[in-house]
């Protein structure tokens, strides 16, 4: 991962405040130029190095790439490229495997350059993304018991909108679940070692046979080759049989197209708890009271897809309802 000094240097200095003995893995702006034309076997030894002090932590936060990490890899060799796919993908493994506790800082994505890629103001996304991750996880378990309560032994969704949007999901049985930005012990016991800083979301894992009607997004979703917006899906028998878009299109269809047999199937309903989300690229699913719908694989939330692809539409200002029952009213929990 690259990103500048400073909030590394300062995310190091809090962590020594409150008792802690942080080591960091810092890989420089010049780090993806000097990798061009090494060979895969000098990646897989940094990665070694690297991997080997990871096994003597207790935890670990991870820094997301920002675009120009992106841009640069994408100019390397395709051997090079593979590299560092392996590296990643060897990396989380060892996380995995070895249970580490892991936080994915989304909050320091919010740079210069990624704000010019996703068409934003990059104040007005640090201060947000700020707010956002420093909210009281205690506000989204108070927020998230009420609808959880509300959504217990449920069967089906219902979701509707002035929008056109009538769609209706069967749930598989399992509990909700809450995204608080908190990793407990009895997640890591389990294998669920990740969350993601901001947070505040409840996901509903949905019966990927059924599935009938249209979800019409009023929110874009963005991607660093663009935003998507106005999508309309519409659902028969369990699959994405339609999808139209108003913009962006060709975003969704190029990793649609090429993904694997999960890519047509409901997997998720999400439904947004941070408050002090507005205009957060990539997370504009966690903005309070909005309702997204995800396809692909869920096997990571309990449910039986499994797969590497996975995609979400939003919505605000929609209903939900739990078997006839009104959970969500015009975007307000009831």
């Amino acid at each position: 991962m690259t990103t500048s000094l400073r909030p590394i240097e300062m995310l190091a200095r809090e962590a020594r405040r409150i008792g802690l003995r942080p080591v960091v893995l810092f890989n420089p702006d010049r780090f993806y130029e000097g990798s061009r034309g090494s060979s895969g076997a000098s990646l897989s030894a940094t990665a070694r190095a690297e991997l080997a002090t990871l096994l003597t932590c207790d935890a670990s936060v991870l820094i997301p790439p920002v675009p120009e990490d992106f841009a640069r890899r994408d100019q390397l060799p395709l051997r090079e490229r593979r590299a560092f796919h392996q590296r990643d993908t060897t990396w989380m493994q060892v996380l995995v495997e070895h249970r580490i506790p892991s936080i994915y800082l989304l909050a320091a994505t919010a740079t210069e350059s990624a704000a010019r890629c996703y068409g934003i103001d990059p104040n007005t996304w640090r201060r947000e993304s700020i707010r956002a991750a420093a909210v009281d996880p205690r506000t989204f378990q108070r927020d998230a018991g009420r609808l959880i309560r509300s959504l217990k032994g449920g069967r089906e969704v219902t979701i509707r909108h002035p929008n056109g949007t009538d769609l209706r999901l069967r749930l598989m049985g399992l509990p909700p679940v809450l995204g608080d930005g908190v990793v407990r012990p009895q997640d890591v016991a389990v294998g669920k070692i990740w969350t993601a800083i901001p947070s505040g979301f409840v996901a509903l894992v949905v019966d990927d046979r059924h599935g009938e009607g249209h979800f019409v997004s009023n929110l874009p979703t963005r991607r660093r080759q663009g935003a998507v917006e106005g999508a309309r899906w519409t659902f028969r028998n369990g699959r994405l049989r339609q999808r139209q878009f108003r913009r962006g299109g060709t975003v969704f269809d190029s990793a649609f197209r090429s993904a694997g047999p999960e890519r047509d199937r409901p997997a998720l309903v999400s439904i947004g708890l941070n408050r002090e989300i507005h205009d957060f690229p990539l997370e504009e699913d966690l903005v309070y009271g909005v309702i997204g719908i995800q396809i692909g694989y869920n096997s990571d939330f309990g449910g039986r897809t499994p797969g590497s692809y996975r995609e979400y539409a939003l919505l605000a200002g929609a209903d939900l309802f739990v078997d006839g029952k009104p959970i969500i009213r015009a975007g307000k929990f009831s």
